[in-house]
């Protein structure tokens, strides 16, 4: 499900807190969560079973910004559940209830 925002903008001091939250909160040895250094923005995990890809986009899973919406590049690796629940309530946790899992 993607995760949804009602705020037009997300600075710099308020990603940065999400990322620190998330990385607190995974287990020990799960890889990081990143910004994603791409166009749309967004966030990224380094995909440890994918290391010896050519491709940048196919050495991360990430996930993008369209519409307010992270959501999964067509051609790339998104989130598993696990990575996206634990990114929404990290977002949550910053952000309130300006966030929300978007199902339709």
């Amino acid at each position: 499900m993607p995760i949804k925002v009602f705020v037009d903008y997300i600075d710099t001091v308020d990603y940065i807190k999400i990322i620190d939250y998330y990385n607190l909160n995974i287990p020990y040895g799960q890889p990081k969560l990143e910004i994603l250094d791409r166009c749309e923005g967004g966030f990224q995990i380094q995909d440890l079973s994918a290391k010896y890809e050519t491709d940048a986009n196919m050495q991360i899973k990430q996930l993008r910004w369209k519409k307010k919406q992270l959501v999964q590049h067509y051609n790339y690796k998104g989130f598993d559940k696990y990575e996206e629940t634990m990114l929404f309530i990290a977002m949550r946790s910053v952000l309130g209830n300006n966030v929300t899992l978007d199902d339709s």
